[in-house]
């Protein structure tokens, strides 16, 4: 069976609400920002390895996440532009959430991220015509 990528961003919203008594409001949302990203990445990379676009063996690849979000950046479909736009911000809210040891305006950025996972979803399925 194949994962549902999108499940990630269901748990990005549990945990950016969740009040989990182990984990803190800071430690909550940097993994909800991370899954997030997650959620719409992983089905974007197989979008375009379903199409042709991407070879599956390029899965292990260093700039697997960039060429990702090139492939639809640099594209002349306007949605999937958008969903370029989108993952770029993204992984680079992820990124801040993974790397770095203060990240300004979690709050903010928390509910970004799932708004744009959120979005990058609903413009994947409709380029495949669900």
């Amino acid at each position: 069976m194949t994962f549902d990528w999108s499940e990630y961003l269901i748990v990005a919203a549990e945990l950016s609400t969740g009040r989990a008594p182990t984990a803190s409001e800071q430690a909550r949302g940097r993994a909800a920002v991370s899954r997030a990203y997650y959620a719409a990445f992983c089905p974007a990379r197989d979008f375009l390895v379903d199409r042709g676009e991407l070879s599956p063996a390029r899965a292990d690849e260093p700039r697997l996440h960039a060429t990702v979000m090139e492939r639809f950046r640099l594209s002349t479909d306007g949605r999937r532009r958008k969903i370029g736009n989108w993952l770029r911000d993204m992984r680079d809210a992820r990124n801040r959430c993974d790397y770095e040891a203060e990240v300004p305006n979690l709050a903010g950025l928390v509910t970004a991220t799932l708004r744009d996972a959120r979005w990058a979803l609903e413009h994947l399925a409709k380029l495949q015509g669900t």
